[in-house]
């Protein structure tokens, strides 16, 4: 996904950051700075309570609203769930998709 992106987006910069090996400073950090946050369901974009409204998330996920989309709702970030089949395992359209709709959310800023 990280190589789709860099190649098919408009982004400037994909970086690609594990939450679970940065210090907790690091973290918030990373996410201040963050303009888009894509990652599976998981603990890790709990630090979306750290980003700017202005922000966006993108979540893998095979379930509807859930967690996530609440404390986006909460903090004001936006929130993007994107249906895939399993989390941990994208294939070519869940690619696709994601690489296309940061494009359009890059489009907009």
């Amino acid at each position: 996904l990280a190589q789709s992106l860099r190649n098919g987006s408009r982004a400037n910069t994909v970086d690609v950051i594990r939450f679970e090996s940065m210090s907790f400073a690091d973290q918030i950090k990373s996410a201040r700075q963050a303009h888009i946050l894509i990652g599976n369901h998981g603990a890790g974009l709990t630090q979306l309570i750290f980003m700017d409204t202005s922000s966006h998330v993108l979540e893998f996920s095979t379930e509807g609203k859930d967690f996530f989309e609440y404390l986006a709702d909460w903090t004001g970030v936006h929130h993007m769930p994107i249906a895939v089949a399993d989390e941990n395992f994208l294939d070519d359209s869940d690619v696709a998709k994601t690489v296309d709709l940061v494009n359009s959310l890059l489009s907009s800023l």
